[in-house]
C-alpha cells in the first residue's frame, strides 16, 4: 500500500498519520475556509496542499508541507482588490496535550487537542497567519497613489514647520529686555 494519498480528508489523526509516514496532496478551495471567506474579496481559487506526515530521528513527530494560494484581498489604500500570493512552508511538530513544547525540538509545537483533527482548520489557520495585518498595493501600482505623500516626506515636512512657541520666546525675550 502506497504512504501518498491525492484527495486530502476532512479530519486526520495526525499521529498515525506520522506513524504510517502519510504523504497527502490534493486542492482546498477557498469557499470552504469560511473563517478566511469573510477577508477575501473573491473566495472562487483553491489552496494547493501538500502536506508530510512523519517521525525524525530524534522521536518528534511531525507534519511538514506547502501551502501555496492566490488570494484577492482588499487594498486598505485604495480599496479596490489586490492580488496575495502565498507559499508557506510548514514544519509542525505533534504534540497531545500537556507535553512539553520544548519535546517539539526544531519543529514549531502543534498541541492536537482533538483527534481526528480536522484538517481544514490547520490550514485555513496557517492561511489567515499569511495575511498581512494591512493589507496594500505597492505604492507605485496603487489607484490611490496619486492622494498618498511618499514615506518620509511628512516627517520631513513637520520639521520645517514654523514652532508654536517660538512666538512666546520671543514675547518672553522683547519683555525682559524692556525691563
Amino acid at each position: 500500500m502506497s504512504n501518498r494519498q491525492d484527495r486530502l480528508p476532512v479530519q486526520v489523526d495526525p499521529f498515525r498519520m506520522a506513524e504510517a509516514r502519510r504523504i497527502l496532496e490534493g486542492d482546498v478551495p477557498l469557499r470552504q475556509l469560511r473563517r478566511l471567506g469573510a477577508l477575501l474579496e473573491d473566495d472562487t481559487g483553491v489552496a494547493r496542499v501538500q502536506l508530510e506526515f512523519g517521525t525524525d530521528e530524534m522521536g518528534v513527530r511531525f507534519l511538514k508541507g506547502r501551502i501555496r494560494a492566490e488570494l484577492s484581498i482588499l487594498c486598505q489604500r485604495c480599496l479596490e482588490p489586490m492580488p496575495w500570493h502565498v507559499d508557506l512552508e510548514l514544519a509542525l511538530g505533534l504534540l497531545h496535550p500537556g507535553e512539553d513544547e520544548a519535546k517539539a525540538g526544531v519543529y514549531e509545537p502543534l498541541m492536537v487537542d482533538e483527534v481526528p483533527m480536522h484538517l481544514t482548520d490547520l490550514l485555513e489557520d496557517e492561511l489567515l497567519l499569511a495575511l498581512p495585518q494591512i493589507p496594500r498595493h505597492e505604492l507605485a501600482v496603487c489607484p490611490a497613489r496619486e492622494y498618498v505623500e511618499p514615506e518620509g516626506q511628512a516627517q520631513a515636512t513637520a520639521g520645517t514647520k514654523d514652532n508654536p512657541f517660538a512666538v512666546l520666546a520671543k514675547m518672553k525675550t522683547e519683555t525682559s529686555n524692556e525691563e
